[in-house]
């Protein structure tokens, strides 16, 4: 499956790609890395300075221009937009909502009947977190504002728009130095000498280059409904952590879980046990997602290679 994933990289211009939130965590990596690879790809940006992107804000309401910027007849959106901060979703639910359900909406029906084969990146916190390995076949019991809007946009495009590929992805794993990255922020703890987790919070994790090659794959067969990125195991945070600290080769660091009330959390409607089975994705693709562990040896190589 990697060599027909690289085989899909070398089409080029025979599809083109609309990366719409261009410059966020997960946007900007799929932007760059298919800039890298040669494939045509145009990027959005809320920022108006950021000249290499269209400008683009949901809130205004201007997706045509947008689409119109599109030229060739094969195209795949792939919607990177949302008020993604839970505790943000719970204070401002109204405009998150606003943002992650309402004007999603509007531009997704937009993208569809433009000819976009469109790939829309949900969540994990779909789920209320008392089962665990969750399938796509389980039922979607949001317990927080944030996953009660993504369950909603998702019920949206399964029953109106079939053909959109819902991706629901694990926590996602870069080695980036940004404070949406899990790692990133679990390097600068260490330096603080206490790593603290979520008692009971059970998780999936995704290297983003394996989203990158899932959305490869999917725009290159089109295909809709509902698809689990994530790893095959399945982690407390805490064993998580050690694992991280011990590839690292940190041995005095403190690793202690705590009750939800520890946390200065606003929305403390915490879903424990997220993890999702991507049993449906692999069967159908042979796809191999990368572990735990090696996405930590990836991290300790950029961590190096940053010091040198």
């Amino acid at each position: 499956m990697l060599r027909q994933v690289e085989s899909i990289d070398e089409r080029g211009g025979e599809l083109q790609y609309l990366i719409l939130g261009a410059d966020g965590y997960i946007g900007s990596y799929l932007y760059k890395k298919m800039m890298e690879s040669g494939l045509s790809v145009i990027g959005t940006s809320r920022k108006k300075q950021n000249k290499d992107m269209i400008y683009f804000d949901l809130i205004n309401k201007n997706i045509d221009r947008v689409i119109n910027a599109v030229t060739e007849e094969e195209k795949t959106a792939i919607f990177c937009i949302a008020e993604s901060n839970i505790d943000a979703c719970f204070m401002n639910y109204k405009d998150a909502y606003h943002i992650n359900v309402v004007l999603t909406k509007l531009a997704i029906d937009s993208l569809v009947k433009n000819g976009f084969h469109v790939i829309f990146f949900s969540s994990d916190n779909v789920f209320n977190g008392k089962e665990g390995i969750y399938t796509e076949a389980s039922k979607a019991e949001p317990i927080n504002a944030y996953g009660k809007m993504k369950r909603d946009i998702e019920d949206y495009l399964i029953e109106y728009q079939p053909d959109v590929c819902i991706f629901r992805l694990a926590k996602v794993l870069s080695l980036k130095k940004e404070r949406q990255n899990l790692l990133f922020d679990w390097e600068n703890r260490i330096k603080q000498q206490e790593i603290s987790c979520i008692r009971g919070n059970v998780i999936s994790v995704v290297y983003i280059e394996d989203v990158y090659k899932a959305c490869i794959i999917s725009s290159y067969k089109k295909w809709g409904g509902v698809f689990h990125i994530a790893g095959n195991q399945s982690y407390s945070r805490k064993e998580l952590a050690e694992k991280f600290c011990d590839i690292i080769g940190v041995k005095d660091v403190k690793i202690a879980e705590y009750g939800i009330e520890h946390f200065s959390f606003k929305d403390t409607r915490r879903p424990l046990n997220v993890s999702m089975s991507n049993r449906k994705f692999v069967e159908k693709t042979g796809f191999q997602f990368m572990s735990a562990e090696n996405i930590f040896r990836k991290y300790v190589e950029s961590m190096n290679n940053c010091k040198n």
